[in-house]
């Protein structure tokens, strides 16, 4: 009973190391180590491993532990439920065996058989197992020493990292990492390899080729365990990159940048390339390590296409897609709190969407006081400091380190721009002032300092500079201090560039040489005046000397009285007239100078006596000129060219002046006899007046001429050869009477046919208006009241006419025209008669209903109705 119970314990402590040992192996080689070679022939014989078996993903630190301690409770409770079951049976048998008293021999028959079956299976092992051969043991230790360190991509140099990382740094350092790694595998990990094999082969510990099964088995082997441990670089480097990715604690964390994009605050790089870069690393890890497969030309003359393949380790997707899900969705995590640190720029968030800009364009486009803008420059001033000063540049926010310096560049940039925005409308509004107050610092001492022509322009400089000294420079003075303070205010935060300082410099120097230019203003004004009071007094002599020569010229006008001199004697006194017509005004202008000067006023009463006195010789010369030219004129013309009726008004009025002026004269022997024989003129032009405005009527034709030529016995045309001065020649006015008739006769003709004329004009311009009735489709004639009372008036007015004794002449037309007027309104009336019927019978015969019962009535209504319709033409 005892040795079975040391049998158990030893059989107990024996499992117990292979449980542990095989717990390792799965640890570091992510396969499970099978407990009975002879159950997996495949394998033995350098067949590829099942995938259950070359696909484990290797369990992380945690999961280790926790495996570790779910083994070895399981297997303490399996161990004790075995060893008591084992006791119990074995007690059993033991109680048989003492029963039957088997000897020795059988037991010793029983190992001897034992035996031989443990040597068949150990010379099958021998030439079958691959994988206790020594190239094997070779290879595991080659990896296990060298290459048990390589990874694909080294994440201890990023941990290493002091700084956060860079996106495309990292992506760069990891391709570089991938490419050191199979770089190393190619050139130290394949040639020891070779070096294991061709070694092996020398010593034949390598299938011969004649064996081409164990020979190719073998090989097999060799690619199975190369591709093993392909693969487990493969997963501790996905394991170990996905940790680094998702480990919060030690990384150092990956730079993210806030910049303005469009006017939105923006993520540089973005979540989605953070993803893409992050999950495209599983993808390049499993792409590098499918490696080219094992050149069996080293060591041999067979060439073999399966085993020079690539080496392709078998990663399952689902391994793969867990690690890049617990990535994405760290990822997705960690890029709350980027987002929520966004929210420190909400307060200055206007100055990038714009809000600001537009907020200060409208600003700009209004009317605002000088405060107002003293205020708007200092918040934008303020806020290009206070930015950068309460706002962290860098912000470590869970595995991301966010630079917001770009921003934070962007919005002082951007208050900056706004700032200087307001500053050139300050400095362009204020430069304007400061332009315009040097211009009219100009415009004053040019006018101070200009000497005055005359004493009128002296009297304005003394008023201009009262003017300026009581209001203007007062005014100026305000515009000025204005001027101060945006100097002030701008000088704290912009430098003036050289044009401001040389217009600021001019302005304020002609503030400072305004006293000096008042004081040379004076001594002008003093010398001016002093001047003009002796050119006045000067003058005014002048002028009464004139007035004695005017007063001599209008003495000789006594003396003129020949009528072929008429001209002459017009031009003088019209010059005359001129001169004291002037000297009116040059009196005037003496009194203002005196009222300047502070002196009397002169007074002039020669002036005016000359003038009285001149004034009935110019009127005598005017109306005598005058009439002789409209005689010439009106006899010379063709007869009828003019009025009859102004020609008689116009001789009545040069009649009576010159009779007037006759009496005037009647002591002034020459001027007597011009007015005389003037006068004696009026009076035969007027005996030949009743002839004048017989024939001379406008209103005669040439039915008329014909009259009067038989009249007078000889035949008389109204053409260009026939004027005044001929048919006075001709003696007729014994016929005057006769020709009376006939122009009465021709001027009632003529009234009339301007009368029928004007009615005819009215009616070329007259239109009717056609309007759409509803939606019938017929027009209708519409606004006719104005017409209906002018043809009323026109058909009276003609009637009128057409009783006259005197429509004769233009009998027929005046008939023709009281017939078509009667017409018009004939048609006008059955017209409106017709359209009012309809327009009251359509809706009626419109109605359905109204047609069904009255169908003959609606018939000849439609038939009417379509006449009614055809278009006017």
């Amino acid at each position: 009973m005892k040795n079975y119970v040391k049998l158990i314990e030893k059989t107990f402590s024996t499992e117990l190391e292979d449980e542990q040992s095989n717990v390792a192996y799965l640890h570091e080689f992510g396969t499970v180590r099978p407990k009975k070679m002879f159950n997996l022939p495949g394998y033995v014989r350098g067949r590829p491993a099942p995938s259950s078996f070359t696909t484990i993903r290797p369990p992380t630190s945690r999961e280790h532990d926790r495996n570790m301690t779910n083994i070895k409770e399981d297997f303490q409770v399996a161990i004790k439920k075995g060893i008591v079951d084992f006791v119990l049976d074995d007690f059993k048998f033991l109680m048989k065996d003492s029963i039957t008293k088997n000897d020795g021999k059988q037991v010793e028959s029983f190992n001897k058989s034992a035996r031989i079956e443990f040597d068949q299976a150990k010379q099958v092992i021998s030439k079958n197992l691959f994988i206790s051969n020594s190239v094997m043991v070779y290879l595991h230790q080659l990896w296990h020493k060298q290459f048990s360190d390589l990874r694909l991509i080294q994440v201890n140099t990023f941990y290493a990292s002091k700084s956060a990382l860079d996106l495309s740094d990292f992506h760069k350092s990891a391709n570089e990492s991938i490419s050191q790694a199979i770089t190393r595998l190619k050139k130290d990990w394949y040639p020891a390899i070779h070096q294991i094999l061709s070694l092996s082969a020398r010593e034949n510990d390598i299938p011969v080729q004649r064996h081409r099964t164990k020979f190719y088995h073998f090989h097999r082997c060799v690619i199975t365990i190369m591709t093993h441990q392909l693969q487990m670089l493969c997963l501790t480097s996905l394991s170990e990159v996905t940790d680094f990715l998702t480990n919060m604690q030690n990384s150092p964390g990956f730079k993210l940048a806030l910049i303005q994009k469009n006017k939105l605050i923006q993520f540089d790089p973005p979540l989605n390339k953070f993803q893409n870069v992050f999950l495209n690393l599983y993808g390049m890890m499993i792409e590098a390590v499918c490696l080219p497969g094992l050149d069996t030309r080293l060591f041999s003359d067979l060439e073999m296409q399966d085993l020079t393949s690539k080496l392709k380790p078998i990663i399952l997707e689902k391994i793969v897609d867990d690690y890049r899900l617990s990535v994405k969705m760290f990822l997705k995590e960690q890029w709350i709190g980027p987002q929520l640190r966004v929210q420190d720029f909400d307060e200055y968030i206007c100055l990038l969407n714009g809000e600001s800009q537009e907020e200060i364009k409208k600003f700009l486009s209004e009317d605002h006081s000088f405060e107002e803008y003293k205020v708007q420059v200092a918040k934008f001033h303020n806020l290009i400091y206070e930015i950068p000063i309460n706002m962290a540049h860098v912000v470590r926010v869970g595995v991301f380190e966010m630079h917001r310096k770009d921003l934070i560049k962007a919005m002082t940039e951007s208050s900056c721009a706004i700032k200087s925005q307001l500053t050139s409308k300050l400095i362009s509004d204020y430069q304007l002032v400061c332009k315009q107050l040097g211009e009219e610092y100009q415009d004053i001492n040019d006018k101070l300092l200009s000497p005055p022509a005359n004493t009128a322009e002296l009297m304005a400089l003394k008023a201009f500079v009262v003017e300026v000294e009581s209001v203007i420079l007062h005014n100026m003075e305000l515009k000025l201090q204005g001027v101060m303070s945006y100097i002030i205010l701008l000088s704290d935060y912009v430098l003036m560039n050289s044009s401001e300082m040389k217009q600021n410099s001019c302005t304020f120097q002609w503030y400072l040489r305004l006293p000096q230019i008042f004081q040379e203003n004076c001594l002008l004004v003093e010398t001016k005046t002093v001047e003009f009071q002796d050119l006045l007094m000067n003058r005014i002599k002048v002028f009464r000397q004139d007035l004695k020569f005017y007063a001599e010229q209008v003495e000789e006008f006594e003396t003129y009285g020949d009528i072929n001199e008429l001209a002459s004697y017009l031009k003088k006194a019209r010059s005359l007239d001129k001169l004291l017509a002037d000297g009116l005004e040059t009196i005037k202008l003496f009194n203002v100078e005196e009222s300047a000067f502070g002196w009397q006023e002169s007074h002039y009463p020669v002036r005016k006596q000359i003038a009285d006195k001149l004034a009935p010789y110019k009127k005598l010369y005017d109306n005598c000129s005058e009439y002789l030219s409209k005689f010439d004129i009106w006899t010379q013309s063709k007869i009828g060219t003019y009025n009859p009726v102004d020609i008689d008004s116009d001789v009545n009025l040069f009649y009576e002046n010159i009779s007037d002026l006759e009496k005037v004269f009647t002591h002034f022997q020459e001027p007597h006899r011009l007015a005389n024989t003037v006068r004696l003129h009026l009076d035969n032009f007027k005996e030949h007046m009743p002839l004048i405005m017989t024939l001379g009527n406008p209103g005669l034709k040439d039915r008329h001429w014909e009259m009067i030529s038989e009249i007078v016995g000889f035949p008389l045309k109204p053409d260009a050869d026939l004027t005044l001065a001929k048919l006075i020649d001709y003696g007729i006015e014994e016929y005057i009477a006769r020709f009376e008739v006939v122009s009465d006769s021709a001027t009632k003709e003529n009234n009339l046919e301007k009368k029928l004329n004007q009615m005819m004009e009215e009616w070329k311009e007259m239109q009717f208006t056609l309007a759409s009735y509803r939606d019938t489709g017929t027009y209708i004639l519409s606004a006719v009241d104005e017409i209906q009372v002018l043809l009323d008036d026109h058909i009276v007015k003609t009637q009128t006419m057409k009783n006259s004794p005197f429509v004769k002449p233009f009998e027929p037309i005046i008939v023709a025209w009281e017939t078509k007027l009667t017409l018009l309104q004939e048609v006008l009336d059955e017209w409106l008669k017709v359209q009012i019927t309809w327009i009251y019978l359509e809706p009626i015969f419109s109605s359905p209903d109204i047609q069904q019962q009255m169908p003959e009535e609606g018939r000849r209504f439609s038939a009417v109705d379509k006449v009614s319709s055809l278009p006017i033409y």
